[in-house]
């Protein structure tokens, strides 16, 4: 199942379709009980995916999720920023030092 919808959402974030990233949410946080889908594990795979693909929007969009996490969901997913940005192009490292990593700093 997680696979499924990891494959499904990097095919949106390729696209650069945020709209369709945030309706899959909706329909995930949804889903019966029956079945087990771990969220930020789906979150962490599709976040790296837009940070190796350069999707600055799609990067944006999914950090309004990210704090919508609890607590130590957060914490556990903190780890992955800076592998982010290892594994971002380039060009794109500044923005992501300016507008990312300022934002998932311990204060």
């Amino acid at each position: 199942m997680n696979r499924n919808i990891v494959r499904t959402a990097k095919r949106y974030v390729e696209e650069n379709n945020t709209i369709m990233l945030k309706n899959m949410y909706k329909e995930i946080s949804t889903m019966d009980s029956e079945y087990n889908v771990n969220i930020p594990s789906i979150f962490k795979d599709i976040f790296l995916h837009a940070c190796l693909r350069g999707e600055t929007e799609v990067i944006t969009f999914l950090m309004r999720f990210y704090f919508e996490f609890d607590d130590i969901t957060q914490v556990l997913l903190r780890q992955m920023f800076p592998y982010g940005k290892y594994i971002m192009s380039p060009s794109f490292t500044y923005w992501y030092d300016r507008n990312i990593l300022p934002l998932v700093r311990v204060k």
